[in-house]
């Protein structure tokens, strides 16, 4: 998808009385004060296309439009989400759920239990050190609820000092509703109230200049309110600073446990199932006219048994097919798709078949119809997967725009946004 929506939310009132600090100390009874932050980015031409502010998260319901036709990021205060980086054997790596919360425990000023943990979804057992965001759950449910009065469906939710561009040696920098958000590492990081800047952020600074001693340059979008930087301030050649949101190369997404991503709404759909009844659906097409062309031939029979084995696999809960067509109108009906929608996400995929065969290592963790454009977002195990995925697509007359395509421990994420050639750009 060419557009994304940030929404960047405003920090707790704890959370800005205690800057610098444990960030999990924010407590859910704090009511969040502060602007909201948004814009789009349109990632084909690299710019913002639109941007504005908010008085209070209840006004968020302004951005229900926005939402439903862009690609949505939630970017989430850093006053309230605390980077740490932890090292563990790898033979404790399969019970991660457990063991991270207990080895932060001596870390942190509140109970556990208290408290949300999220890392890469896939942690290589080669991985030296696990990086780890740390955030209240009454803090991760203020948030949802805003997103549920509102009627946004956000697809990632991420702490904004990963947000911003990185590279070895060098820091990021940039003003945002009146806190200075600094990226120090590939998954490190933090926010400070500008009213604490010059009290608390040398003794930040000093702490992490002890494991990083050859910062070079800090790189700030926009201006900063620095004094006395530990290396020299170097602007970047940006014409809007936030979009410096939009350009990091890898962050790490909050939501999983209680708070991982819902999918099974009503334009979010099964993509095996789907997949599976496109072909399905092809058959019996192919079938009819067969049946019509040669008089309930041999051949005719031959598609009507393939078809009947591809439902099954589509839906292995069925073990009798009395009325193919009307059992997978059935289905499909149950996974959301219905009407003219149901059609032309068939017929997306029905087109995809090939690309889909000749990928087999690309795996979806999600599909997502609307408005006339199938979203895919897929995991690889290499960005020549996306591009031959990508190629194969468009052979098949399809447009693709490809989105961002990130690192996720061995594997490569990216989204994939499909429509009918005749149908444009989004």
């Amino acid at each position: 998808m060419q557009e994304r929506l940030y929404i960047r939310l405003p920090a707790s009132d704890a959370a800005a009385e205690h800057a610098g600090q444990d960030s999990t100390k924010a407590s859910a009874q704090n009511s969040a004060q502060g602007k909201v932050v948004w814009f789009i980015w349109n990632a084909s031409q690299h710019e913002v296309i639109a941007s504005g502010e908010l008085n209070h998260p209840d006004e968020l319901n302004q951005l229900q439009q926005q939402a439903r036709r862009c690609e949505t990021t939630l970017v989430l205060p850093g006053q309230d989400v605390l980077l740490k980086q932890l090292e563990l054997p790898a033979g404790s790596r399969r019970h991660l759920e457990r063991v991270i919360p207990y080895a932060l425990e001596e870390e942190l000023a509140t109970d556990i239990d208290d408290l949300h943990f999220s890392w890469p979804a896939n942690v290589s057992k080669s991985t030296a050190v696990i990086p780890v965001a740390v955030v209240a759950r009454e803090r991760m449910r203020s948030w949802s609820a805003w997103c549920q009065e509102a009627g946004i469906e956000a697809d990632h939710w991420l702490p904004e000092p990963l947000l911003l561009p990185y590279s070895e040696n060098h820091w990021s920098a940039l003003s945002i509703a009146d806190a200075l958000v600094v990226r120090t590492g590939p998954w490190q990081g933090f926010t400070l109230e500008q009213t604490q800047v010059d009290d608390v952020l040398p003794m930040v600074v000093a702490q992490l200049l002890g494991d990083a001693p050859e910062l070079t340059a800090i790189t700030h979008f926009g201006d900063v309110n620095w004094p006395q930087p530990p290396a020299p301030l170097q602007a970047a050649d940006i014409e809007v600073p936030i979009s410096a949101l939009a350009q990091g190369q890898q962050s790490l997404e909050l939501r999983r446990g209680e708070f991982a991503v819902k999918r099974k709404t009503q334009h979010q759909l099964h993509w095996k199932p789907l997949a599976v009844a496109a072909s399905v659906a092809f058959v019996l097409a192919v079938g009819g006219n067969l049946v019509r062309a040669y008089q309930l031939s041999g051949q005719a029979e031959q598609l009507q048994t393939q078809a009947e084995q591809l439902f099954l696999e589509a839906f292995p809960n069925k073990t009798r097919i009395v009325n193919l067509r009307a059992q997978l109108q059935q289905e499909l009906r149950a996974l959301g798709a219905d009407g003219a929608e149901q059609q032309s996400a068939l017929a997306l995929l029905d087109s995809l078949q090939p690309a889909f065969a000749g990928q087999q290592g690309m795996s979806l963790e999600l599909m997502r119809y609307q408005d006339g454009e199938l979203r895919l977002q897929a995991l690889a195990q290499s960005f020549a997967q996306f591009e031959q995925f990508q190629r194969a697509a468009e052979q098949a007359g399809l447009s693709v725009q490809q989105g961002a395509l990130n690192n996720r421990g061995n594997q490569v994420a990216g989204s994939i946004t499909i429509q009918h050639s005749s149908a444009g750009g989004a």
